[in-house]
């Protein structure tokens, strides 16, 4: 009973055979990763790590999804990644140092993060920062992150479906 699979399937249920280039690749993506990690930190590197994989699930999960996606969804991610890991230079025109008791996670993102930024939850008295629920606003940004790669995925796959079925003969049909 030897049924012709698609490609992807027969990887899929060998996925322990690996060709010689695939190791390449695999070695290549760790270096690249431990790279990054080297030079912009490990709290950079696993938020660009969890993101890849949000982005990598968002194209394979429930369904592979159209090219037009894919390339959306990885401009998305990159776009998300930016706002979210870049200086946003509060520290500078706030004048106030980052708090010492915070964990080392929170305290590596503290000035940074996007729509919010744990610095903004931090309460301030006597000029000092007194942390208690800066960690929300991370997972905040995580979830928005994920909303806003699944959101994307769902509103370009449907608007693909529905230009290929209102389309007949190269024009899109109203009505």
């Amino acid at each position: 009973m030897n049924s012709r699979r698609p490609k992807g399937q027969r990887l899929l249920s060998r996925w322990h055979e690996f060709s010689l280039w695939a190791v390449f690749v695999l070695i290549a993506i760790a270096a690249g990763f431990f790279c990054v990690v080297s030079k912009r930190g490990y709290v950079d590197g696993i938020t660009i790590l969890l993101a890849i994989i949000v982005l990598a699930g968002a194209v394979q999960l429930p369904r592979h999804v159209h090219l037009t996606t894919a390339a959306l969804l990885t401009l998305l991610t990159g776009m998300l990644l930016w706002a979210n890991l870049r200086p946003t230079g509060w520290q500078g025109e706030i004048g106030l140092a980052t708090p010492t008791e915070l964990d080392p996670i929170t305290k590596a993102m503290f000035w940074r993060g996007w729509p919010l930024s744990p610095c903004v939850l931090c309460l301030v008295h006597g000029m000092k920062f007194h942390p208690g629920r800066e960690q929300w606003a991370l997972v905040f940004d995580g979830v928005f992150f994920v909303v806003a790669i699944f959101g994307a995925r769902v509103v370009c796959e449907r608007c693909i479906r529905w230009r290929k079925k209102n389309t007949v003969g190269g024009t899109i049909t109203t009505g």
